[in-house]
C-alpha cells in the first residue's frame, strides 16, 4: 500500500482489511489479485471495477442523505 507509515489509512488497512484477506479460502485476496500486473519496480497494478465502485458510492450517498435529511435525493440527481 502506498501510504506513509504514520498514515491512518495504513493502520486501517493492516488492522481491518489485511486480516480479511485470509478468510473464506482467501476469496477476497484472489478477487483483488485477479489480473494484477507486477511492475519491474515491485509495484503492483490491480484491475478495478470502477462501475461497481460508482454504484456502491451512489447507494452509500443516497443512504447518507436519507438518514441525515429524512428524504431521498431527487431522481434527476
Amino acid at each position: 500500500m502506498n501510504a506513509s507509515p504514520s498514515n491512518r489509512s495504513r493502520e486501517v488497512w493492516t488492522q481491518c482489511v489485511l486480516p480479511q484477506l485470509d478468510y473464506n479460502g482467501e476469496a477476497l485476496r484472489k478477487t483483488l489479485t485477479n489480473d494484477a500486473v507486477l511492475l519491474p519496480s515491485g509495484a503492483v497494478l490491480y484491475k478495478v471495477d470502477t462501475a461497481r465502485f460508482d454504484r456502491f458510492f451512489d447507494a452509500l450517498s443516497y443512504g447518507i442523505v436519507f438518514k441525515a435529511c429524512g428524504q431521498s435525493l431527487p431522481t434527476e440527481y
